[in-house]
């Protein structure tokens, strides 16, 4: 509220003119203008003013026809001479009821340009339900950032108070005045000196808190979807591990006697070599570059498109993944070392799948499997692990939370 030696202009709209109201008007103010006040209105005014040094008090009289229709004509140009053509006792109730908010929103943009100066103001309003479109009109004439106070007086029963601010309308008004100056809290709201609005804590509360939780339901909404789509990914994956274990224990069994050593590759082929660190580390889309138009002429060429396919797997392009399966198999890998390999791939989704949801054994086991399973002689498994581990989780989650899962406890 303004300070005892402000001059800043205090707008009372709809103020009824009982004695009891006027008593408790804020003495603080020093510039009063009045809307629609009775002469008895003013007069008592003034009365309760009597010791008050320098205060002004100013009544904006529109309710009389030709004042009635100027301001009617902001909204309504063309129905302002019908207004003033017609009786004033027969036009005026009408007036009141059709075009009161108008004329109230248009004479406070009057009363600002006569009395404030451009200056901040400070506005006590009792016209229950218009509060909203008042402020609106405030906005589209430019004035909301002159507003520097609002209250609410509630008259009911004749007795004078501050009254709360419904929630649209402080939703509103965090919106387009709070909001431009980037504020989130209620205690930042309620501490702005220029714009410190009179309605209490608990609705602004309440207000703030229906928007937050409207955004962590949206949320919430995403993540049961998110969760919803993991879980079927889940399932199928451990359909298919189910599945197939029965196979891979046949397929490690032909395996296990016929694993390609690291070592060799490297001393035959560069080209495969990196190709394997890149699988090893769990680089897997860079594999999907061996696929080229120059593969089939490679003394490897069987493996480098079986490790493509390993890259096609990754990213879920099942068509190229086929089509590199079928060249690997044309070309004269077994059936057991390509389904050992694609099963690496499906250990891989299950180590990623099992990190989201911080089943830390779980996801230590499927990524050493993914490893382990392969179809390469894997010498100092625990470097490799480490590095594929990093690099696979390094896309779902922070480098602290991948820690977890790279601790031997």
């Amino acid at each position: 509220m303004p300070s005892p030696h402000s001059a800043r202009t205090a707008f009372y709209l709809g103020i009824p003119s009982d004695k009891k109201t006027l008593a408790q008007i804020d003495k603080n103010e020093t510039k009063l203008v009045l809307v629609d006040a009775s002469e008895q209105h003013v007069v008592s005014l003034r009365r309760n003013y009597r010791n008050v040094p320098n205060v002004t008090i100013i009544n904006k009289v529109v309710s009389d026809v030709s004042e009635a229709c100027k301001f009617f004509e902001y909204s309504i140009p063309e129905l302002s001479s019908i207004y003033s053509a017609l009786d004033a006792k027969v036009v005026l109730p009408n007036l009141r009821v059709v075009s009161a908010t108008e004329r109230m929103s248009v004479a406070v943009h009057e009363l600002i340009n006569d009395f404030a100066c451009g200056e901040s103001f400070d506005l006590h309003i009792n016209l229950p339900g218009q509060e909203l479109r008042l402020l609106k009109a405030l906005k589209d004439h430019g004035l909301l950032n002159n507003l520097a106070s609002l209250s609410v007086v509630s008259c009911s029963k004749r007795v004078y108070s501050e009254g709360c601010l419904k929630e649209e309308v402080v939703d509103w008004l965090i919106t387009n005045h709070f909001g431009i100056r980037g504020t989130k809290t209620v205690n930042q709201l309620l501490q702005l000196e220029r714009v410190c609005f009179k309605f209490d804590e608990v609705s602004l509360q309440n207000s703030l808190l229906k928007k937050e939780l409207s955004a962590e339901k949206e949320k919430s909404k995403k993540l049961s979807a998110l969760n919803r789509e993991l879980n079927r990914k889940l399932s199928n994956s451990a359909s298919e591990y189910t599945d197939t274990c029965q196979i891979q224990n046949n397929i490690n069994k032909t395996v296990k006697s016929s694993k390609l050593s690291l070592p060799d590759i490297v001393s035959k082929d560069s080209e495969l070599k990196a190709a394997v660190e890149s699988w090893l580390e769990g680089h897997f889309l860079h594999l999907i570059e061996l696929d080229n138009a120059s593969l089939a002429d490679k003394a490897n060429r069987e493996l480098l498109v079986l490790l493509a396919a390993t890259g096609y797997q990754f990213k879920d392009d099942a068509k190229n993944e086929e089509r590199c399966v079928n060249l690997a198999s044309r070309w004269g890998i077994s059936d057991a070392h390509i389904k050992a390999m694609l099963m690496t791939g499906v250990y891989i989704r299950l180590a990623r799948a099992n990190a989201l949801m911080g089943k830390v054994d779980e996801t230590k086991s499927f990524f050493r499997r993914s490893l382990t399973d392969g179809i390469f002689g894997v010498e100092n498994i625990e470097d490799w692990l480490t590095k594929r581990t990093k690099n696979q989780l390094i896309d779902i989650m922070d480098e602290t939370s991948i820690r977890i899962f790279l601790t031997d406890e």
